[in-house]
């Protein structure tokens, strides 16, 4: 924790040089107007990255599990795509959604798991370039990588079609402040890492031919004689092979 807390202060150093060396030089007489709206953009854009910060540094902090209860996945994981396609990013991408399973009810806090989702798709998305199509799936799954250990295994692939993951980056893209993204706090992954592994799952990343990077989420389900009475999805079943198109 000492030194999560450390790394934590040395991304907020950052961007507080910035403000405090704007506010410096507001006080100039001779600072001209358009150096004036320079400086106020950039107070404002370092602010929102503190915010980001230190939102993502609580949600952090915050994913131990303290409550869960049967949780359908399938509405959590549709919920969560009602979030996505508002991004601003999804005018220029495409999205895939096709989920095999007839119905997954998991122990879980539907919160915390949406924020986990949510943060996974994000990144998928915002490593997309224009054009880009990403791919969302959701199965039960009979045989399991080594290592993995889940009973009743249901499986939620997020594939993106963008740069990939760099080789350095693949056994690092879960710890805390890592990222490789400008302007990225570098801990959504480390989120939704931990969260995952709060409900006994686990979270595996590689990236795949074709190019592009895939997120692969395995987590246990219940027996449908745990789970009750089945909760319908939607009218319109997510089974139903989906394109948005730009």
């Amino acid at each position: 924790m000492a030194e999560l807390s450390a790394s934590l202060a040395h991304e907020i150093k950052n961007p507080l040089a910035s403000i405090r060396s704007a506010v410096e030089q507001f006080t100039s007489p001779r600072l001209e107007d358009r150096d004036r709206a320079s400086l106020t953009r950039m107070v404002v854009r370092e602010s929102d990255r503190l915010s980001r910060l230190l939102t993502d540094f609580l949600d952090f902090s915050r994913s131990h599990v303290d409550r869960m209860e049967p949780v359908a996945l399938g509405e959590v994981l549709r919920d969560v795509l009602v979030v996505i396609r508002q991004h601003p990013r999804m005018e220029a991408c495409s999205l895939r959604v096709e989920d095999r399973i007839e119905d997954a009810t998991i122990l879980a806090s539907a919160d915390l798991l949406h924020r986990a989702l949510l943060n996974l798709l994000l990144n998928a998305v915002q490593f997309s370039p224009e054009g880009a199509l990403v791919e969302v799936s959701l199965e039960r799954v009979e045989y399991l990588p080594q290592g993995v250990e889940v009973d009743l295994p249901v499986l939620l692939r997020i594939r993106d079609h963008g740069p990939g993951i760099p080789p350095e980056g693949l056994e690092r893209i879960f710890d805390p402040f890592y990222t490789t993204r400008d302007g990225g706090s570098g801990l959504g992954l480390a989120v939704a890492y931990r969260m995952v592994q709060s409900h006994g799952g686990y979270v595996l990343v590689e990236n795949p031919e074709g190019g592009g990077a895939e997120f692969r989420i395995y987590l246990p389900s219940l027996p449908s004689r745990v789970a009750g009475t089945r909760t319908p999805m939607s009218d319109t079943p997510m089974s139903e092979p989906e394109e948005a198109v730009p």
